[in-house]
């Protein structure tokens, strides 16, 4: 049973419509990468779409869990397609930087809360007492 973002998926789709990869790689693709067939950039292209695709084979439960593994951060650092345009040295550096960035506001939403400006410019924080 091949997976539904599987290239061997994607061979068995366009014969069934009797069509070719050459027949539906957009011509901006021009000439493919050393080791990349036609399927794989197939693959590639629709998992580089802004808007993911979310039908690959019919099967619901498949394709529900093909776009996941790419899309859900978590996720995709474990499960992502090797195709997928991002490796997973780069998701992961993507998601720690996200981490830290929301740990970062937090802490400057935290301090704000407590701080307050009045109309005389005067700076205030709750539990500090100017003596």
């Amino acid at each position: 049973l091949l997976a539904p973002d599987d290239p061997e998926m994607y061979k068995l789709v366009l014969k069934s419509q009797e069509l070719g990869p050459e027949d539906v790689l957009p011509p901006s693709v021009g000439e493919l990468e050393d080791g990349i067939s036609p399927e794989e950039m197939l693959v590639r292209l629709d998992l580089a779409t802004p808007l993911p695709k979310a039908a690959w084979s019919g099967d619901r439960k498949a394709d529900w869990w093909a776009m996941n593994r790419n899309l859900i951060p978590m996720l995709s650092l474990c499960t992502s397609n090797p195709l997928h345009p991002y490796s997973r040295v780069e998701r992961s550096v993507v998601f720690l930087v996200g981490i830290f960035w929301s740990i970062q506001v937090a802490s400057w939403l935290g301090v704000a809360k407590a701080c307050s400006f009045d109309c005389n410019s005067n700076f205030q924080c709750e539990g500090m007492h100017a003596s």
